[in-house]
């Protein structure tokens, strides 16, 4: 099977935890969770929403500032990868910080938050930077448009097919047509 036939399997579970001190309302909520899921979506990936820990979930946290993280001072989001597996890896969305760019630049109002939590979450789902307009593409200048570039959806579908074939190898041997 490709590792685009892949994604139509997979339904990745997220915990979506909101501080109570974010300034973030329970309808920007719901559209953030609303914007996520159909860009996900898009790449074939289904998310489910999770408001407690789950094994296996991906965790995001959305706080009014990132943590005092090394390599997140100037950040809208951070994701700290455990390679050890000791701890739990974590996206933080940093809604003041994003609120304030948006104050300054209106015409991203309403996506910023979302298109933040698309990146973080996957980088915790293992994708890199890009250099193509998308996703996971540094700059947020284009986000009028967001949306998957062609290496991001390929690169998505290649991890999460190696994530499954390393958790089921068995998968491999009988492959679903």
């Amino acid at each position: 099977m490709s590792a685009a036939g892949w994604c139509a399997l997979l339904r990745i579970i997220v915990s979506l935890f909101v501080s109570t001190q974010a300034g973030v309302t329970p309808s920007a909520i719901r559209d953030l969770q609303t914007q996520v899921a159909a860009i996900y979506a898009n790449a074939g990936v289904d998310i489910e929403w999770a408001t407690t820990t789950k094994p296996g979930a991906l965790q995001v946290n959305v706080l009014p500032v990132l943590p005092p993280i090394a390599g997140c001072e100037l950040a809208f989001g951070c994701s700290v990868i455990d390679s050890r597996n000791v701890n739990p890896s974590v996206a933080y969305i940093a809604s003041a910080t994003i609120l304030q760019y948006r104050l300054a630049n209106p015409r991203v109002s309403g996506q910023m938050l979302a298109y933040v939590t698309v990146h973080e979450v996957g980088h915790l789902l293992g994708l890199q930077h890009s250099n193509d307009r998308g996703i996971m593409h540094r700059n947020i200048d284009w986000l009028l448009a967001p949306g998957w570039a062609g290496s991001d959806k390929s690169a998505l579908s290649q991890k999460l097919a190696a994530s499954l074939s390393a958790r089921y190898p068995a998968v491999n041997q009988h492959p679903i047509p």
